[in-house]
């Protein structure tokens, strides 16, 4: 069965929490990833967003 994700799919930046929710991973792990590197985003103020690009990219790549 699949799952709904509530996200906006044709949006540019999504938060932390949406693009977790995208990749299916907990909270703490997107931070650590983020922390890392491995995937980029950028601030807006205090807020941290990661561009739907990335998010796919880290996708298609499949590993950590």
């Amino acid at each position: 069965m699949t799952q709904m994700i509530d996200v906006p799919p044709d949006r540019l930046l999504y938060t932390v929490d949406e693009a977790s929710r995208l990749l299916a991973i907990k909270r703490t792990t997107m931070f650590a990833l983020l922390k890392d590197g491995t995937l980029p985003s950028i601030k807006i103020g205090a807020a941290r967003r990661i561009h739907r690009d990335a998010i796919v990219a880290f996708a298609e790549k499949g590993t950590m």
